[in-house]
């Protein structure tokens, strides 16, 4: 939604923004069953890409929670930051 489709605050009534709201309904509504057909048509080109993002965000996520879990156990063990251990 762009700023230009929202009726401003000032200067207008309520029944302009009740208009507005329902108009943006209405369209979104119209739009529904064409969103909704673009998700249910698998585009077999796409899936292995998407697969293969999946997996490299998996693994770069695990990396990231491994790389969490052993500064939370170096600050536990107190060997923080300052070298002393």
């Amino acid at each position: 939604m762009t700023s230009t489709n929202l009726p401003a605050a000032a200067g207008h009534s309520e029944p302009n923004y009740v208009a507005w709201m329902r108009a943006r309904q209405q369209h979104e509504h119209r739009q529904q069953p064409l969103i909704s057909q673009r998700h249910a048509k698998n585009d077999a080109s796409e899936s292995p890409d998407v697969h293969a993002q999946e997996m490299v965000w998996a693994e770069r996520h695990a990396h990231e929670l491994r790389l969490h879990d052993s500064a939370i156990a170096q600050l536990r063990r107190g060997s923080g930051l300052n070298g002393a251990g």
